[in-house]
């Protein structure tokens, strides 16, 4: 294609090349991870959650981190965060 359609300089090409690789090995990194940290984490919580005699103040933290996760997004709204957050607390209550 490169030849035909759009002739590309091959500097772009190596740096290309050179992102795929980079990519290829980032992104198992990435999510090993995401799988020692993020998983083991919401199986603690959740541990807690099961034992812990208050559940309001975990439903609270629970409806905080929806609400962050989405409202940091800039282009989602109030409302969107607020249900996000809502639904959250709803599932894991």
């Amino acid at each position: 294609m490169q030849f035909i359609l759009q002739p590309v300089a091959w500097l772009t090409i190596l740096r290309f090349i050179i992102g795929v690789v980079f990519l290829l090995i980032g992104l198992p990194l990435f999510l090993v991870g995401v799988d020692m940290s993020v998983e083991k984490m919401g199986d603690l919580f959740s541990h807690y959650l099961i034992e812990h005699p208050k559940k309001v103040i975990a439903m609270i933290g629970i409806f905080g981190l929806g609400f962050i996760s989405i409202i940091a997004e800039q282009n989602f709204v109030m409302v969107l965060s607020l249900g996000v957050g809502a639904m959250l607390t709803f599932g894991v209550y």
